[in-house]
């Protein structure tokens, strides 16, 4: 995918360890639809996928959102991700959009922090799973593991 939006970039640390976690529990997962960083595209919005993040580490921009493919059938079930995430309401979450919905840490649009509500953008993000961490090194570098389920 991209190319950073002309910028150097890395991963976040925590998403890292999620998506080594879901290849441990999954392991024979597609991940077609895997990604950190935007293409092209994205590089006109204000997504979490492009490394708008300075970090004083030298290396650039950080990326602080991880797509996780959708593929129940090798044992990785986005929506039990969805669920465990949610319920486990992990301090780093900045959102998670799965299935047409989303899921915010804090409260927006009527919706208290960690409620579904209607995700109407343009991907219905239903061949994958977004999570975005918050924007701050404590979270988005923080390598606790996650309380993950991969399948229901």
């Amino acid at each position: 995918m991209g190319n950073g939006c002309g910028r150097k970039w890395r991963k976040a640390l925590s998403l890292e360890v999620l998506r080594n976690q879901v290849d441990t529990l999954a392991p024979k997962r597609h991940t077609q639809e895997d990604g950190f960083i935007g293409d092209q595209a994205h590089c006109q919005t204000n997504s979490d996928h492009n490394p708008w993040i300075d970090d004083d580490d030298g290396v650039g921009g950080v990326v602080t959102a991880f797509d996780i493919t959708h593929d129940p059938r090798s044992g990785c079930d986005c929506e039990a991700i969805a669920n465990s995430l949610q319920a486990n309401k992990d301090s780093r979450i900045k959102y998670i959009i799965w299935n047409r919905r989303i899921c915010c840490s804090y409260p927006i649009q009527g919706k208290g922090a960690w409620e579904w509500r209607a995700y109407t953008g343009r991907n219905p993000h239903t061949q994958h799973l977004h999570l975005s961490v918050l924007p701050n090194k404590g979270a988005y570098d923080n390598q606790t593991p996650w309380s993950v389920r991969v399948s229901g």
